[in-house]
């Protein structure tokens, strides 16, 4: 089985918390309107909501470690790694000290790097024995909680996207803390959130989780599960975002292969790989569309992409030719920011556009600025650890729960293509969703060995 056991002193600890912590978390703009309609203040979104969240969070795992001590069960391999990843995330912030930065930057940027994974910790450490039913019960919650709540959300959608007009935002003439929904040629409804895009990625999570329900099933399947479909799919295509487009088609794509074709299983291991490429491949194109003076407009715009292009060539001529050897390998400690932010002042100011901002949308790019070429490594091992498992424990189960967080987790390098998918609540979900299938394998295995 791989498996490790671990004693470790920690609570009872139930994964309905860290999942209705992380729903809290995607919808946080909903306590925030309500602020900026009752107090005629701006609205200071990181120093209040994000630290408070965060550091509740990290409370609850230091409570966890201290606790009554249990037996849990995960695969080594994948804590390993993991432990790796953390471990490397503190020596790459002390090894930042080589800089003139402001060490208020350094706190930051080691609390900024804990929130990509620190939820995953507290999974880690916090596995019950015994749990099966509460982690069976949690699995089949999830997708009913995700339609509730989407379904008014997407109504507001498209009640904005029928009179063009989004009636809630956070915007002032002072401060932008929300994206435009007037682009690309056409309207964008953004909901509750700060993007189109992010309600495009709860759309592809509500169709992703039923999905598998009607899949060869047709007239046998449930009409629950036909509408929830349909409506998620209106959710992608309404938020007019590409990136969303594409990880919806990236999840359908996964999902048949491991449904119909697991025997080539090669081919389903290296579609992570074969994502990054095509998808790259795409970038690379829209971008030398954009330097030739071709400047495509509406769904096809590459202006975004030239920007990109733009921050890269910047970064790499003037700071990542000219690093020494200790940068390429932990890395400049650097992370995209808004030239508008809050906290702008603490943010060193290497190669910043005119209005202060760093433009990465890179994935890869954003984790080697941040931790270089060890920390990048170390992440993608970690991932594809965790990948593989979840290729073989999707075939071998045949449960839809697996199958849905699969086919979503194998388009996660892909998405990165266009977007800093590791900083996003969307992302802490996506690995939340994996630990849990883990941990739901290994209480199923256990409870079958008693």
């Amino acid at each position: 089985m791989g498996k490790a056991f671990f004693m470790l002193k920690t609570l009872q600890f139930k994964y309905q918390i860290v999942f209705y912590l992380l729903l809290g978390y995607m919808l946080i703009n909903i306590p925030l309107y309500l602020q900026s309609f009752l107090l005629p203040v701006t609205i200071i979104r990181f120093q209040i909501i994000d630290l408070a969240a965060w550091t509740l969070i990290f409370t609850v795992m230091f409570y966890l470690l201290f606790a009554k001590k249990i037996v849990i069960q995960i695969d080594s391999g994948i804590l390993k790694w993991y432990l790796i990843w953390i471990g490397f995330s503190m020596v790459s912030v002390v090894a930042l000290l080589r800089f003139n930065y402001q060490i208020v930057y350094d706190l930051y940027l080691f609390y900024f790097l804990m929130t990509y994974f620190v939820l995953l910790f507290v999974l880690a450490i916090g596995f019950e024995p015994n749990a099966y039913k509460s982690l069976d019960k949690l699995i089949k919650q999830i997708p009913q909680i995700l339609s509730i709540i989407y379904l008014p959300i997407l109504l507001l959608a498209i009640v904005q996207f029928v009179f063009h007009d989004n009636f809630l935002s956070m915007n002032t003439d002072e401060k932008t803390m929300q994206a435009s929904s007037d682009l690309l040629g056409t309207f964008r409804p953004r909901s509750v959130f700060n993007s189109s895009y992010e309600l495009g990625l709860l759309a592809t999570l509500v169709f992703a989780f039923h999905f598998p329900n009607i899949w060869g099933k047709f007239l046998q399947v449930k009409s629950y599960h036909w509408l929830m479909c349909f409506i998620g799919l209106a959710g992608i295509l309404i938020s007019q975002t590409r990136n969303v487009y594409f990880i919806a088609l990236m999840f359908v794509v996964n999902f048949i292969l491991v449904k119909q074709f697991f025997k080539y299983k090669f081919w389903l291991k290296a579609m992570p790989v074969l994502f990054v490429l095509l998808l790259s491949s795409v970038l690379v194109f829209m971008a030398f569309q954009a330097l030739s003076g071709n400047l495509l407009s509406d769904f096809f715009s590459n202006e975004s992409t030239f920007v990109r292009f733009a921050f890269l060539y910047t970064l790499m001529e003037g700071l990542v030719l000219k690093g020494s050897p200790l940068d390429l390998l932990f890395g400049w400690g650097l992370m995209q920011h808004a030239g508008d932010s809050n906290i702008i002042s603490i943010f060193p100011n290497i190669y910043n556009s005119e209005d202060g901002a760093l433009g990465i949308d890179n994935l890869f790019f954003g984790m080697f600025l941040n931790q270089g070429l060890i920390g990048l490594g170390i992440f993608l091992t970690l991932f594809y650890k965790v990948w593989n498992k979840l290729c073989s424990l999707s075939y071998e189960s045949m449960h839809p729960f697996y199958y849905s967080v699969m086919a979503l987790f194998g388009g996660y390098l892909g998405a990165g293509v266009f977007n800093l998918i590791q900083v996003s609540v969307y992302s802490n979900l996506l690995w939340f969703f994996a630990f849990l299938v883990l941990a739901h394998h290994y209480a199923q295995y256990e409870k079958k060995s008693n």
